[in-house]
């Protein structure tokens, strides 16, 4: 994180039940993180505030996070996200409507940090997902072109 100017910045992570990349973003210069998980935490830090998920609403108009982080992470998060395992609701596309989430809260050029399982497009019953070709194009579409 060091080279990618954190320094001052605000950050997300996305399901953190221990908040060692909240710490990490922090010791690498990070003004301020949130934290957004499905399991309520306890968090007694004076950088780190922590965010119930389901409180964060559907509707872009009442969302007060929109365009608010300039960078999130999200280590072993996304690719669990609508299978139900974490209390979440089942949802075939979660994991899209996920990312789509993460894209509205991130400001303009912001940066996302993110660490999924790569290999055969897989579901693992309520586990995870594995991304290949087709669900990796679904969830990380490109936008511009990069030199």
């Amino acid at each position: 994180m060091q080279n990618f100017g954190v320094k001052g910045k605000i950050g997300a992570v996305i399901g953190s039940q221990t908040p060692w990349a909240e710490v990490y973003a922090l010791v690498n210069g990070a003004k301020h993180m949130t934290t957004v998980d499905y399991y309520k935490l306890s968090i007694n830090h004076s950088q780190i505030t922590f965010l119930y998920a389901p409180d964060l609403p559907a509707k872009r108009e009442d969302f007060l996070y929109y365009g608010k982080f300039d960078f999130v992470i999200s280590y072993s998060s996304i690719e669990h996200s609508g299978l139900g395992r974490y209390g979440d609701p089942i949802d075939p596309i979660g994991d899209i409507r996920e990312m789509n989430k993460i894209h509205c809260m991130l400001k303009a050029n912001g940066l996302l940090f993110v660490g999924f399982p790569v290999g055969v497009d897989t579901i693992l019953y309520n586990a995870h997902r594995i991304y290949g070709r087709m669900r990796l194009a679904m969830i990380l579409p490109v936008t511009e072109n990069i030199p």
